[in-house]
Parts: C-alpha cells; sequence; structure tokens
C-alpha cells in the first residue's frame, strides 16, 4: 500500500509540474502586455528606460524558463506574488479570502446531494418500477439536463424579484448561499442518484445478496450490510471525478450569484491578465484532484475489502 502512495504522489507530481507550465505559458502567449497592466494610463509617459526599469523590476525581461523556474520555486514555498490589478496585494491573501466562499460552497452542496441522492436512489432501486422510482428518476433526469446558470437565473428570478426572500447576489448572510447551494446540490444529487440505483440493482443480483437471503437474514438488515456498502462504489468513483469539474461549476454559479469566490476570481483575473492569480488557482486546484483521486483510490479498499492494491 506504501508503495503504491509513493507511486501515485511521484505522478500526480508530475501531472502538477505539466500543468503549472502549461498554464504558465498559455498566460505568456495571451495577446496583451503585463507592463500596460501595471502602468495604465501613465504608460504613454514613461520613457523607454523607464520600463525596461519596471519590466526588469517584475523578472519580465528574462527568458521564459527563467520566469517559470523562478515563479515555480516560489509557488513551493507558498509564495504566488502580488497581483498585477490589486497592486501590492499578496495572491496568496486573495486565494485564501476567496477560498472560504468556495470551499464552504462546494462542502454544503456535496453534504446536501449525498444525503438526499444516496437514500432516495436506493430507495428507487427497492422499489424498482413504483411511482416513486418513476418520479425520482424523472426528477433526476431533469437535473441532469438542466443548464446551471438557467436553473440559477430562474431562481434569482422567483426568489429574488417576486417572493423577495433571498437576495439576488452578494454575500450579505447565511441566506447568500441558499440557491448557489440548490443550484450546485441539484446536478450532483441526479448524478448521484441515477448511478445509485443502478449500482443498487446491479448489488442485489449478486450470488452473496441471494446467499443472505437464504440465511433468513432480515431484508433490512441485507440491505445494510451488504447491498448499500458495495454499491457505493461507483459513487466513490463519480465524486472523485467530478473533482476534476469543481472549478468550471463554481465558476458559473459564483458568477450568476455575483459570489467571491476562487471561480469568480478566476474568470475576472483571466478577463484583465492577472497571470499571477491565473497561475495560483490553476496551481492550487490541481493539487486538489490529484489528492483527490489518490484518496478515491484509498477508499474503494476500505470500501470493499475484496479489493487490495498491489
Amino acid at each position: 500500500m506504501l508503495r503504491y502512495i509513493v507511486r501515485r504522489l511521484l505522478q500526480g507530481i508530475v501531472v502538477i509540474f505539466l500543468i503549472s507550465f502549461m498554464t504558465f505559458g498559455l498566460m505568456h502567449l495571451a495577446p496583451g502586455d503585463p507592463i500596460h497592466l501595471l502602468t495604465g494610463q501613465n504608460n504613454a509617459r514613461l520613457t523607454p528606460e523607464q520600463l525596461a526599469g519596471i519590466r526588469a523590476h517584475w523578472g519580465l525581461d528574462k527568458p521564459f524558463h527563467e520566469q517559470y523556474l523562478t515563479w515555480l520555486s516560489n509557488a513551493l514555498r507558498g509564495d504566488f506574488g502580488t497581483s498585477l490589478i490589486r497592486r501590492g496585494v499578496p495572491v496568496t491573501e486573495m486565494v485564501n479570502e476567496a477560498a472560504v466562499v468556495t470551499i464552504k460552497l462546494n462542502v454544503i452542496s456535496w453534504l446536501v446531494a449525498l444525503g438526499i441522492a444516496l437514500p432516495v436512489g436506493m430507495i428507487a432501486a427497492l422499489r424498482r418500477n413504483s411511482r416513486f422510482d418513476y418520479f425520482t428518476m424523472l426528477g433526476a433526469t431533469f437535473g441532469v439536463a438542466l443548464p446551471s446558470f438557467w436553473v440559477g437565473l430562474m431562481l434569482i428570478v422567483l426568489f429574488a424579484s417576486v417572493v423577495q426572500i433571498l437576495p439576488s447576489s452578494g454575500l450579505t448572510s447565511w441566506k447568500s448561499y441558499v440557491m448557489p447551494v440548490f443550484v450546485l446540490a441539484l446536478d450532483q444529487a441526479a448524478v448521484y442518484a441515477r448511478l445509485m440505483r443502478s449500482s443498487t440493482l446491479d448489488v442485489m443480483t449478486q450470488d452473496y445478496v441471494s446467499v443472505a437471503r437464504a440465511k433468513g437474514l432480515a431484508e433490512f438488515r441485507i440491505v445494510l450490510r451488504h447491498v448499500a456498502r458495495n454499491a457505493l462504489l461507483p459513487i466513490v468513483t463519480i465524486i472523485g471525478l467530478r473533482f476534476s469539474f469543481i472549478l468550471s461549476g463554481t465558476i458559473i454559479v459564483e458568477q450568476v450569484f455575483g459570489l467571491p469566490g476562487l471561480g469568480r476570481m478566476f474568470l475576472d483575473s483571466v478577463l484583465r491578465q492577472d497571470y499571477q492569480v491565473v497561475q495560483a488557482i490553476v496551481f492550487l486546484f490541481a493539487v486538489v484532484v490529484v489528492i483527490s483521486n489518490l484518496i478515491t483510490d484509498l477508499a474503494y479498499a476500505y470500501i470493499d475489502p475484496r479489493i487490495r492494491i498491489d
């Protein structure tokens, strides 16, 4: 097991390195000059010598590989530089402030989605072809098909404009999380419920379930002890995979509801060419995805003792 963890960590380090290198290169290939962002309207008043001094101060006069190695060495120490837009503000400070909002939003929506989807999916499987089954799977289909931005806009129209019980944007109180959490949880719950139903149906046909019934075990005990645990394996897989899409989903939701999280900061930084912030966010999310994939693989062995990682 330890050998496997070390190998996966080494693979993850390579992936993180490649992602950071590609992001750094793409940001440098983007149109525009960071010097123009730094100097703003004063750019025309500065002499070539002054512009060269500013470029040298930020290390922009060095070759690409030297700039990247300097940035990478600083990033490994937790120093992602300062923002080009918010003058003098450390990127680490900006990311920490926005990460609190994003983490809280995703953790709450994830818990809500799992708390609803897992029992609903299992009950739908146990009551196959019943009205409950048809109704929940129809709702899950709508949850997967409806675009997140459209659902968010409809919620704003209904609860912020018509009923006026929830704020439409910003982060003023706990009410500001209600609609964003619902939008994120809707899509996740729909996927988890459909997968849990199909996984439960598959497990119910296995021989060890038939043997448990033949021994006279109560159906409730069979479901909890034999069916539920094994049916969770595909759910663990999809949870690990969906970590890769956290940033994309968060960008949409935070932009629609005007939340000051990492998703909105990332989009604003791309549009305003704030290279330091973009590189920091991509780097951190790459680390999160690599670690979550490793935890997913290890969770397999914990949930199903038959699985052994050599």
